[in-house]
């Protein structure tokens, strides 16, 4: 529900009503007048000088224009939303909940898991989830009553799904690690990219389906296309969830890349709206239309398209590490058809550093476009953020500005 519109139409209905009324005394009845009521959240990450610092702000409408730093609220968790409530985890294991109040956030409630917290998967309000990076488990927990609701084994360890445990043992420095989700609500299925690293490097895209009832986990592989670290996706009209496999474990080995071995070519993969498995008949590689681009991360556009950035490898050499290249702005934007293949060049984007995924606020998809000095080894530096809105027709428009490292959400 829009609050900014409902609060219009009880305005509206009491000044009517005020109109109307017989009652001449003038009196001001300032306790009808509506408090703000946020909307919308944007938080930031900024370079301190005892290192990382995180910031916060609400707001009633989406922001225009540039926001200074001052304007926002210190924080100690990357929030995120649902059912009206912000939700983030402190440290590494503590999970908070947060009300809104006006245009501020007040904590309300936290819950503690055993090991490592890692992403927030939200299926109700009485029922979510987090990976115990530690003890590779998906844990239940409720939001509302902020307790962990399952803990047994038998249903919520996923160890045993994790692949290749058997194919490998004679590599050195193997490690699995899992990235973000996508729940689908439907039948309550979780699915999350398996990241591979290590001495012995396993490019092959991997997807683990959790049920989230039984805690069944089926695991699906596409050999011909690249390791992933989960940088976007999205369900589209029809249920179909479409994630990105993007060689980004390979990028980091910066000298492959500057030698011209970026890995395997990126690909789009499918996971149909009946099944828990990759759709190895489907095949889509933006890339060999982006003129020499690689194409990095997906966002949902909407219709059916998605927002691929086009990292410029031909200027890798320009740069002395690969997160120099990532925040040099020099990397163009384009949208993927993902039933069709077609894949355009949107114009009015200027180019911009590489961010993860984009946000979606009230419907319409933000792309955070980072830019500036972001250090050596990936330090924030001088970094800012420009919020493009970019519509179904490709029109790119620069909405607004925040620095650091920012993201936005519905709240």
């Amino acid at each position: 529900m829009n609050f900014q519109h409902l609060w219009t139409a009880l305005v509206a209905g009491c000044l009517i009503v005020v109109a109307c009324s017989d009652d001449d005394s003038g009196s001001n009845n300032n306790h009808n007048v509506p408090t703000a009521q946020a909307q919308y959240f944007v938080g930031t990450t900024v370079a301190g000088s005892d290192g990382d610092e995180l910031f916060y702000r609400l707001f009633e409408e989406i922001p225009s224009g540039t926001i200074t730093l001052d304007e926002f609220d210190r924080t100690d968790v990357f929030t995120e939303f649902y059912g009206g409530r912000g939700y983030g985890i402190s440290g590494s294991n503590i999970i908070k909940r947060f009300r809104v109040d006006g245009l501020d956030l007040v904590e309300d409630g936290q819950v503690g898991v055993q090991g490592t917290a890692t992403y927030l998967f939200f299926l109700s309000e009485t029922r979510a989830f987090t990976l115990n990076r530690e003890r590779k488990e998906v844990v239940e927990w409720n939001p509302t009553t902020m307790t962990i609701t399952d803990r047994d084994p038998s249903t919520s360890t996923i160890a045993e799904g994790i692949p290749y445990r058997d194919e490998v043992e004679v590599v050195d420095g193997f490690e699995s690690n899992i990235r973000r989700g996508f729940v689908r609500e439907n039948d309550r299925t979780l699915f999350m990219h398996i990241a591979y690293q290590g001495a012995g490097f396993l490019n092959e895209m991997a997807v683990m389906a959790v049920d989230l009832d039984s805690g069944e986990v089926v695991v699906s592989r596409d050999p011909d296309c690249p390791v992933t670290a989960g940088f976007g996706g999205f369900f589209d009209d029809n249920g179909d969830l479409y994630l990105f496999a993007d060689s980004f474990a390979r990028q980091t080995r910066f000298p492959d890349l500057l030698a011209g071995q970026p890995g395997k070519p990126n690909c789009i993969v499918r996971i149909a709206a009946d099944s828990r498995v990759i759709d190895t008949d489907f095949e889509l590689r933006p890339g060999a239309s982006m003129q020499g681009q690689l194409p990095f991360g997906l966002s949902p556009i909407g219709g059916g398209l998605g927002l691929v950035l086009g990292l410029n490898l031909p200027r890798a050499g320009e740069f002395e590490d690969l997160f120099d290249l990532f925040g040099a702005p020099i990397h163009e934007g384009w949208a993927v058809d993902v039933r069709s293949g077609e894949v355009q060049r949107i114009a009015d984007l200027v180019p911009g550093g590489v961010t993860d995924e984009a946000s979606i606020l009230d419907g319409r998809l933000f792309l955070s476009r980072t830019s500036g000095d972001f250090g050596d080894g990936g330090d924030l530096g001088d970094s800012n953020t420009v919020f493009w809105e970019i519509t179904p027709t490709l029109t790119a428009t620069a909405v607004f500005t925040v620095p650091g490292f920012a993201y936005a959400s519905d709240i």
